[in-house]
């Protein structure tokens, strides 16, 4: 049965680096670092969006090593494309925009709270069974589809963001799961090279679109490959947000 700390951690902003939720989204499935059973605190307050750096952005170590992470810096890229620039000033577009800061237009989140090395489900851990109530991964991830999901498909009705980029298509069942309402019927384009899934959700308000992974073997890993996606994908946004606009 799960356990009472990790279920209300568990639907709160857990697993998130955070930022301004009325933003672009950037949503991964997991945290790549992986948690450690001294670094799992299931007490800590998740009620409210957290932010990379805190309120000291420019003296923040850790806003200096976001982007030495090869998924944050390649995140960056990809936004520094949509937003018209060249990818190779992602470090100059990172500190004007602020990304994932409070009230940067930028958030950051994962499908799920606790991280680990890779998505094999070989990486749960003994001591997880005790602190969250699961004996297996798999139960862990059924839990959070039913509980976690709809929280962030709350969280979508509420702040109502523009664009959610999802990252791993292996993963776009659970992505359009976790953010539509299930009547939308998912669109491929091929404009990036790689295709973009995507639908339009929130009442025609966000765009939800699954992208191929930032890194690895199969995912975007040249400044080519994100400029690209990143341009498509301002493409796709601003066809589909012209046709929300009344008739004249």
């Amino acid at each position: 049965m799960v356990t009472e700390s990790f279920a209300k951690w568990a639907v709160g902003f857990s697993g998130c680096d955070g930022g301004d939720p009325t933003g672009i989204w950037v949503c991964g499935i997991e945290f790549g670092q992986g948690h450690t059973e001294s670094n799992l605190k299931l007490e800590e307050d998740v009620s409210k969006p957290g932010y990379v750096g805190g309120v000291g952005w420019n003296d923040s170590e850790e806003v200096k090593q976001f982007p030495t992470y090869q998924y944050n810096r390649k995140a960056l890229k990809l936004l520094c494309a949509l937003a018209g620039h060249d990818v190779t000033k992602y470090l100059e577009f990172h500190a004007a925009q602020r990304c994932f800061h409070e009230n940067s237009g930028y958030f950051k989140l994962n499908l799920y709270p606790i991280g680990f090395k890779d998505t094999s489900p070989e990486h749960w851990r003994e001591w997880l069974a005790p602190r969250t109530g699961f004996e297996t991964k798999r139960d862990y991830l059924d839990w959070c589809r039913t509980n976690r999901f709809p929280v962030l498909g709350e969280w979508v009705r509420k702040y109502s963001p523009r664009l959610i980029v999802c990252t791993g298509m292996s993963y776009q069942a659970e992505f359009f799961e976790a953010f539509g309402d299930g009547t939308q019927n998912p669109q491929i384009d091929h404009g990036a090279g790689k295709p973009i899934w995507y639908m339009v959700t929130n009442a025609g308000r966000t765009l939800v679109a699954v992208i191929y992974f930032l890194g690895g073997r199969k995912g975007l890993k040249s400044d080519a490959e994100l400029s690209a996606t990143g341009k498509r994908l301002a493409g796709l946004l601003g066809r589909i947000e012209g046709d929300m606009q009344p008739d004249h």
